[in-house]
């Protein structure tokens, strides 16, 4: 008696020719295994089963919908350089210490003043053959010290012969006013006030 309904359950297909060899491995396995107790369930696997079991279903409904519960705003990406610029305040301009100008400047500076020293230690040393006349027209403290260690008497002859060779001859008062200044430091004129 067939009534037009469908069985409500259905035996998958080959399962009665495959029964015959799984009912002989399950025996084996158990002939194997002997005295022991079967399966062990690992430690806190009932307490975290529950959280497991949820977190699989969420992973499932995720991959069949494609909502990973994540959504970025529309347009976030097109506008996101903007909004960065915006929040982000100006920096200030970044200033060399040492601008290659000053470097050259600094380097030109040094140069001259390598020159300076060296004009004026050449300037210092007599000269071979007139050893104390360069001496004694140069205004540096060499100089100054000379005329100190010159001998009054050495002055007074020197001023004779010279009237002596020259009777006729009377310096005017600017020529003696440029001879002061010449051969005298202002220190000199200072302490002779």
């Amino acid at each position: 008696m067939h009534t037009g309904k469908a069985a409500p359950f259905r035996v998958p297909d080959g399962y009665f020719e495959e029964l015959g060899s799984q009912i002989r491995s399950r025996i084996n396995i158990e002939e194997l295994g002997g005295t022991e107790k079967g399966f062990e369930a690992p430690p806190d696997y009932f307490d975290q089963m529950n959280l497991q079991i949820r977190t699989r279903v969420l992973i499932e409904e995720a991959k069949q919908t494609g909502h990973y519960g994540f959504d970025v705003p529309q347009n976030y990406f097109d506008t996101l350089g903007e909004r960065l610029n915006a929040s982000v305040r100006p920096q200030a301009t970044l200033k060399k210490l040492w601008p290659a100008a000053l470097k050259y400047g600094t380097a030109a500076c040094v140069v001259l003043l390598a020159g300076v020293g060296l004009f004026y230690k050449q300037a210092e040393q007599p000269k071979k053959n007139t050893a104390e006349a360069s001496i004694v027209h140069t205004n540096t403290p060499v100089a100054d010290q000379y005329l100190y260690d010159i001998d009054e008497n050495m002055v007074v002859e020197h001023v004779q012969e010279e009237k002596a060779s020259d009777l006729n001859a009377s310096p005017t008062q600017e020529e003696v006013e440029n001879y002061i200044l010449n051969h005298y430091s202002q220190n000199d004129l200072i302490s002779a006030l």
